[in-house]
């Protein structure tokens, strides 16, 4: 009888906790990955998969860490008051423990993978973040996108090679905007009220540095055909440059939604449930293919 009661309270709490992990967010962690594709290194997957298994379990866990330092800031979110911490469908003691495996399981599995340093960069700078940089205007922004620059320097670390500068800086100029128009998307859905330093004074500079990254985004995309580490590595580099102006367009989108108050207060979420994200990501693999990787 016992256990018929405390049955469906344990389940509830199994789901409780699995939603405080995100794992909407663990396609983020699939950048590890690319170096893969873009160095045209075939034959290391086993350490690219388990360096992406350790950016996952440490994401899930800086996710939990980041929740129990916002407890109170969420609870006064419309949206973000229903996650399991904020909502107390996980006890906060629960999620300690859990953010602290999952810790010990990232750190394991990244020594293996060879990518340690990226990894404790990364659960650094996201620990700093949520312990209060994320309040720091324009900092924040930097972050960000850093998160998923050490992503691709791990999958680049796990391959043994080095990460591209075009790569860095296409991926700078892609995240920086995501990571502006998440900022512009938050102005416009609180009625301008400020929110992590960021206030509505703000807005114009912010749609400024939105759209160059974009366009910077694009423009990298454009020009890396012509360089020699492309000219090295594909059969036919400028079908690359086809890629970059359904990506520019759909970053320009990301910026107008924002400021319209139209973005979910989460891109990357956003971006899973837009069939135009999923049409650029087909059109970035289909210039790649159309390319001719000499792998």
């Amino acid at each position: 009888m016992e256990a018929a009661i405390t049955l469906p309270g344990a389940l509830a709490r199994g789901r409780a906790a699995c939603a405080a992990l995100r794992p909407h967010q663990w396609p983020k962690n699939l950048l590890v990955l690319v170096p893969v594709a873009t160095a045209q290194v075939w034959d290391r997957w086993p350490a690219v998969l388990l360096a992406t298994a350790a950016f996952c379990a440490a994401s899930a866990a800086t996710y939990l860490v980041n929740d129990l330092c916002d407890l109170a800031a969420d609870r006064a979110h419309p949206h973000k008051r229903h996650r399991p911490l904020a909502s107390g469908a996980l006890p906060v003691v629960a999620g300690i423990a859990l953010a602290a495996a999952l810790g010990a399981l990232a750190l394991a599995a990244g020594a293996r993978a060879g990518v340690l340093p990226w990894l404790l960069t990364y659960a650094g700078l996201t620990l700093a973040y949520s312990f209060g940089l994320k309040r720091v205007a324009w900092l924040d922004l930097g972050l960000l996108a850093s998160f998923y620059i050490l992503r691709l320097g791990a999958g680049a670390a796990a391959l043994a090679v080095a990460l591209s500068p075009w790569m860095a800086a296409f991926a700078a100029g892609a995240f920086l905007a995501l990571g502006a128009a998440k900022r512009l998307g938050e102005l416009a859905v609180r009625g301008g009220e400020g929110r992590r330093g960021w206030t509505p004074a703000q807005r114009r500079p912010l749609t400024v540095l939105a759209l160059g990254a974009a366009l910077l985004a694009a423009g990298v995309l454009a020009a890396y055909p012509a360089s020699t580490v492309a000219q090295a590595i594909y059969q036919r580099p400028w079908w690359l440059a086809a890629a970059a102006l359904p990506l520019g367009w759909w970053l320009l989108d990301m910026v107008r939604l924002a400021r319209a108050g139209l973005l979910h207060h989460d891109p990357v979420l956003h971006a899973l449930r837009d069939p135009r994200a999923w049409a650029v990501l087909a059109a970035l693999v289909a210039a790649w293919l159309a390319a001719g990787p000499r792998g």
